[in-house]
């Protein structure tokens, strides 16, 4: 059913050093018009501290800064937790524990679909 069918732009949390108002890619997707935004986010610690260079904590505020800055913008918002699995399985009871918060997180600061 095509009228079941929704535009969605693909972006990803505000960078670490930025608020959502600040960060220019968060800006776009707003500003794009589209009804659905889905966002990347990063789930599994490994590649919190070591690929975006953030503290857990740091990474758990973009999570939820931003989706609740697209919520309140009036957009329906997917969160994709990249590296989910990898999270949960690589990082023993630790990852596992993170890649779990990362995903109440988004879920509770309003994605529609995680």
């Amino acid at each position: 059913d095509k009228g079941a069918t929704k535009l969605s732009a693909f972006g990803s949390t505000r960078h670490k050093n930025k608020t959502c108002e600040q960060d220019p890619q968060v800006q776009a997707l707003v500003a794009c018009g589209a009804p659905v935004i889905c966002i990347v986010a990063k789930a599994w610690d490994e590649q919190v501290e070591q690929v975006i260079e953030a503290t857990l904590e740091q990474n758990l505020a973009m999570i939820q800064d931003t989706v609740e800055y697209l919520v309140k913008a009036k957009r329906e918002v997917m969160v994709d937790l990249e590296h989910f699995f990898d999270g949960c399985t690589a990082s023993g009871m630790r990852g596992e524990q993170y890649a779990n918060l990362c995903l109440r997180t988004a879920a509770a600061a309003g994605g529609s679909t995680i």
